[in-house]
């Protein structure tokens, strides 16, 4: 036991959250997590963007609760020289037929590359 209590906290945690399948893919070893563990339905649940036009993505990130919907819009571009982050703050409406956006504040920022 005292072999382990020099070892990093971060490492001690991917032990205790090993799993013994393991894949090949893209020249690196990776973990499999099967669909029946509890760990891959928290992993399913975390939203991921969407492709709107070549290098262009959108992440919605919305708390759906029933008396206050809202949430961030994420949108980013991607360039050579660039990457274009547009932050935005919307409160969620329904009509009757679809959910729409109203939108509170944004946020713009740029980083070069």
């Amino acid at each position: 036991m005292e072999i382990f209590a020099k070892l990093p906290d971060v490492l001690i945690n991917k032990i205790l959250d090993y799993s013994d399948l393991i894949v090949y893919r893209n020249g690196k070893y990776l973990n499999r997590i099967l669909k029946t563990d509890r760990r891959y339905k928290t992993l399913s649940k975390i939203p991921r963007p969407i492709e709107t036009k070549p290098n262009e993505y959108s992440l919605k990130l919305i708390n759906r609760k029933k008396y206050e919907p809202r949430g961030y819009i994420l949108n980013y571009i991607f360039s050579k020289k660039y990457i274009h982050i547009k932050i935005r703050f919307v409160t969620v409406n329904f009509d009757g037929y679809d959910d729409y956006f109203v939108f509170k504040s944004s946020a713009k920022c740029i980083f070069t590359i």
